[in-house]
């Protein structure tokens, strides 16, 4: 189970006729399928799973090794490799955030005290912004704001903060999405 209720099993077979191995998730009413077409998984042969306190489910594979899956997008790591070295990260299910139009970034990044989150929106939505160390412990949290469809830029002041690697998560009510942001 992650920190939201939802069950996860996994399996190297197909667990149910015309539902192909993999990833499976349970909320009660619907099982949902992650694969590699519709999802960030390495690959559909999972062997292990695991959740950490943070909502991510940490998956091992036979080929490509350790992956961190999380459906609303990973929250305080990227992914690791095979080779078990840091790599860039990917959200689980493809990004919605994305294909909608809506997207965020980080204007400079790496930075040395502060950054510009640039969040190009579809429509206009209400949205809070919080700021997570690697650990996934919050560092910052920002009020929300009503923000306006197009280009909005929130000026993020973490001079507070110490050399490394954060996450910056932007929410609304339906939607979630994370950016990294480093810190020199």
């Amino acid at each position: 189970f992650d920190a939201n209720g939802l069950l996860y099993i996994h399996a190297e077979d197909a667990v149910f006729p015309g539902v192909p191995q993999g990833l499976l998730s349970f909320d009660g009413t619907t099982w949902l399928t992650y694969t590699t077409s519709n999802s960030g998984l390495p690959e559909e042969f999972v062997r292990r799973l695991s959740a950490d306190t943070l909502g991510n489910i940490w998956i091992t594979t036979p080929g490509m090794g350790i992956a961190i899956f999380n459906p609303n997008g990973v929250v305080g790591y990227s992914c690791l490799g095979k080779s078990l070295q840091m790599c860039s990260g990917t959200t689980a299910i493809i990004d919605n955030h994305q294909t909608n139009g809506n997207s965020i970034s980080a204007i400079p990044n790496p930075f040395l005290s502060s950054t510009a989150l640039e969040v190009n929106l579809t429509e206009a939505k209400s949205v809070s912004i919080s700021v997570y160390d690697a650990t996934g412990r919050e560092v910052k949290n920002i009020a929300a704001k009503h923000l306006q469809p197009g280009k909005n830029i929130i000026d993020l002041d973490l001079s507070g903060l110490n050399k490394g690697i954060y996450f910056c998560k932007v929410k609304s009510n339906e939607n979630l999405q994370t950016t990294k942001i480093i810190k020199n």
